[in-house]
């Protein structure tokens, strides 16, 4: 909720932006929560008698929005998103940090031709540091793509900045992973090497 409220800063509150946030919760959902899940709070913020026109932040900084006008745009989202059914699973998540345990089975199966800070710019979220089991010092941003699949990506700054694709599992071949992985708009083919 307070996501949508927070980019709701000097545009018009109409249903074309009621669309462009429908279709962001969509291909790209929330960190850490579901498109079901994401539905299911907005319906929930809705029927609470909560105020869910004043954002959280610093109020100097603040957008003043009548409640009764942001409700409104919260109903023609929630339209919007039941326009779109089914829903598609998005090509991939990021996944909160910490649910990803690296251990000695972890394949590399690709590399990324693109800086750390570049991958963060296309996913919209931070590579968060790790020490490895090895005490090797590494960022890590976890994917779920849209079969199933999670993924992580390994990013090292030395000797020379590298960002790899690494997964748990051994039974899916490395093309299928990165293939799925570049099925959207989020990276090119040609951007990224497969490995094993």
């Amino acid at each position: 909720m307070y996501t949508l409220r927070h980019v709701v800063r000097s545009e018009p509150i109409d249903d074309a932006l009621a669309l462009r946030h429908a279709r962001a919760l969509l291909l790209e959902p929330l960190r850490g929560i579901s498109l079901e899940g994401q539905y299911s709070a907005l319906v929930e913020a809705l029927a609470s008698d909560t105020v869910l026109s004043t954002f959280r932040g610093d109020p100097r900084f603040e957008r003043v929005i009548p409640e009764p006008e942001f409700r409104s745009h919260l109903h023609r989202v929630l339209a919007h998103l039941d326009a779109m059914r089914p829903w598609k699973e998005p090509v991939l998540r990021v996944l909160a940090p910490g649910t990803w345990r690296r251990s000695s089975a972890d394949r590399v199966v690709g590399r990324l031709g693109r800086s750390i800070l570049a991958v963060e710019n296309r996913l919209h979220t931070h590579f968060v540091p790790e020490v490895g089991p090895d005490g090797e010092r590494v960022e890590i941003a976890l994917l779920r793509l849209r079969n199933g699949h999670d993924v992580a990506l390994v990013g090292r700054r030395s000797p020379t900045e590298v960002v790899e694709v690494v997964t748990h599992d051994s039974g899916i071949p490395a093309a299928d992973l990165m293939a799925e992985l570049t099925a959207g708009s989020h990276f090119e083919p040609d951007e990224v090497e497969v490995l094993g």
